[in-house]
């Protein structure tokens, strides 16, 4: 995958091929997300997290209720991960809270490893070999990739539950 990024967009919605978006602040008031597909690369005009928004509803559910459904199967409520679609296997992770300019939101899947550099940042490489510094301890990251591993364990469990006609689940 080339590094330049030439190609800009009014929205976007998670898909399949999505692994990360990163937050490009352009002033106080203005940031943008540079989206990172497996193949492609491009900026879109909304914030990431507005990006997220507007992908959990267009799969069938609001981000609040997501956040709710995470705090539910997990006990998590800080940084919680996201099951944006868990049909799908979309499970996205915060670097930072929410509501901070700075949070990137990464997808579970894609993560292939990372490497703590002296500054105590992080090197995030992808499967597809892309790469990203991002300003987050190795410890954070890792807490943060448990989280979403548990929340997808989760959601793989109760479905291959449902999927057993001799179990019936009891509130």
């Amino acid at each position: 995958m080339e590094s330049k990024v030439e190609r800009y967009v009014e929205n976007y919605v998670v898909t399949k091929n999505t692994m990360a978006l990163l937050p490009v602040i352009l002033s106080e008031k203005k940031i943008v997300t540079r989206v990172v597909e497996m193949n492609d690369s491009f900026f879109v005009f909304q914030k990431p997290l507005d990006i997220i928004e507007r992908s959990c509803r267009k799969h069938g559910s609001s981000f609040l209720g997501r956040k709710e459904g995470t705090k539910e199967l997990t006990h998590i409520t800080h940084k919680a991960p996201i099951a944006i679609s868990p049909a799908d296997q979309l499970y996205f992770f915060p670097t930072y809270s929410y509501s901070r300019k700075e949070c990137a939101w990464l997808s579970h899947f894609y993560i292939e490893s990372n490497k703590e550099l002296e500054d105590g940042n992080l090197i995030i490489r992808f499967i597809n070999g892309f790469a990203v510094k991002l300003e987050i301890s190795k410890t954070s990251f890792e807490n943060q990739q448990n989280r979403t591993a548990k929340l997808r364990t989760e959601y793989e469990d109760r479905r291959k539950k449902q999927g057993n006609p001799c179990f019936k689940e009891i509130d």
